[in-house]
């Protein structure tokens, strides 16, 4: 973010707004010594903040929580705008997901607030990567398999990064909007285009 505004999330009880919240996400805007409470669902009781990111300007919060519904975990992805008076929380996704409190999950929003990453469980040790176009409402997989527990989205959102082991070893890869190859990889700490030459970044 711009280094002016902070989000955490918090369990202590003269910050929740609701009885019924476990926790909260909270945007303290430091140059104004401003303290926003994000709104969480407090319709259901059960759930965890699973990840969280903000755009460039403060603007945009998109965050992820695992929420219990019945007797089946959902991993749920919403889109905030703390510093206006937008209402509730957008749903932008959910995806069932099994016992998702012990799942590897990972969120990136773009610095301009218009697209996000996340990293999800399908199954045992399987991950799939979406990229969601905030302004467009496209989502995109972009690849699937043992990914690694952290990903990243340029500024722009254009360009995504995470790891992926193959064969019992972890690789970076690399997707790009702008270019017409599939994800490319690091071998030996050379970022290389699927057949191998090297990637000028």
């Amino acid at each position: 973010d711009n280094g002016r505004d902070l989000i955490y999330e918090t369990s202590a009880s003269n910050i929740l707004q609701d009885e019924n919240s476990v926790s909260a996400i909270v945007l303290y805007q430091r140059v104004l010594g401003v303290t926003t409470v994000i709104p969480l669902p407090v319709n259901r009781v059960s759930y965890q903040v699973m990840g969280m990111d903000l755009s460039f300007n403060a603007n945009t919060l998109a965050y992820a929580i695992c929420e219990t519904i019945g007797s089946e975990d959902h991993l749920q992805v919403y889109v905030h705008q703390p510093k206006s008076d937008a209402g509730e929380p957008w749903l932008v996704q959910s995806y069932p997901a099994e016992v998702c409190h012990e799942q590897k999950f990972d969120l990136a929003l773009a610095g301009n607030g218009e697209v996000i990453a996340v990293s999800y469980p399908i199954e045992s040790q399987q991950y799939q990567l979406m990229r969601i176009d905030l302004t467009t409402h496209t989502r995109t997989i972009l690849d699937e398999g043992n990914l690694g527990e952290k990903i990243d989205i340029s500024a722009t959102g254009e360009v995504v990064t995470y790891s992926k082991e193959i064969d019992g070893t972890s690789q970076i890869f690399i997707w790009d909007a702008t270019r017409p190859i599939t994800a490319s990889h690091n071998i030996i700490g050379r970022v290389t285009d699927e057949t191998g030459h090297p990637l000028a970044l």
